[in-house]
């Protein structure tokens, strides 16, 4: 498996959080709670860079039973922490975003689904013991 294929989505979303927070306007600036939420959106996406340069190495052992079920939340818990926090921000629960806003975060949201969906369909292939994952594209 390319590892790009995951890196991709994380850099899309943390390209996204960039111009979330880089670009705000003075018409509409970034309220403390949502720059708040984007930069624990931020910190999930990279923290799910580590982990996924370390998923590799862990395929062997997630196939081998108990501890298949502690390496899998792992991996999806930071995609998880992403996309909830995107769809805070993108229902305005913490103020009201512009359009451009918005459509950042949607992305955000967006990636964040696909890339685990992508990650489930690789853990779901190594836990059967099938080492040809399927990406989503």
């Amino acid at each position: 498996m390319d590892m790009s294929d995951l890196q991709t989505p994380i850099e899309a979303i943390l390209s996204a959080c960039e111009s979330l927070l880089t670009s705000a306007s003075d018409d509409h600036p970034l309220t403390a709670d949502q720059k708040k939420f984007i930069e624990i959106i931020r910190e999930n996406a990279r923290r799910s860079t580590e982990q996924f340069s370390e998923y590799a190495e862990k395929i062997e052992i997630m196939k081998s039973g108990q501890q298949y079920f502690s390496i899998a939340h792992d991996l999806r818990q930071p995609l998880v922490s992403i996309i909830g926090f995107s769809e805070i921000l993108a229902a305005g629960m913490v103020g009201e975003m512009d359009e451009r806003q918005t459509s950042s975060v949607q992305t955000i949201a967006r990636w964040g689904n696909d890339l685990l969906l992508t990650l489930n369909q690789i853990v779901d292939r190594a836990r059967h013991g099938d080492d040809r994952p399927t990406l989503i594209s």
